[in-house]
């Protein structure tokens, strides 16, 4: 599979769950603080995904990467609820992942098609 294909599932992997903590208010109990930063980190991961697929930059993976550890850190922070916590920490770790290695791919294709990283 080459550097672009990869970066593509990364990105569409990162999308749903983006849209997937970005809807769980709406089937899970959640503080109100749990809910706007689901709603607001969600949206952020969610879109910065779209934005990767549409782009060679690594820019949308360091903004996934961050938002992701501040999803694991807003779970804690704010009080959810027990499966809130565990969803969330889960789909951090997964997002924080997913960054990783969309970031890596298309530093990977810039370097080969462009000979420097952007």
């Amino acid at each position: 599979m080459s550097d672009e294909a990869q970066s593509k599932l990364a990105s569409t992997l990162a999308a749903i769950v983006g849209a997937y903590i970005g809807l769980s208010p709406i089937w899970t109990t959640m503080t109100e603080g749990v809910m706007v930063s689901a709603i607001a980190t969600g949206s952020v991961i969610f879109l910065a995904s779209l934005w990767q697929m549409a782009t060679k930059s690594t820019l949308p993976s360091w903004i996934n990467g961050l938002a992701s550890i501040w999803l694991i850190i807003g779970a804690i922070i704010f009080g959810a609820y027990s499966f809130s916590v565990i969803s969330q920490i889960v789909a951090g770790v997964a997002v924080f992942f997913l960054a990783s290695w969309d970031g890596a791919e298309v530093s990977n294709y810039n370097n080969r098609h462009y000979g420097a990283t952007s």
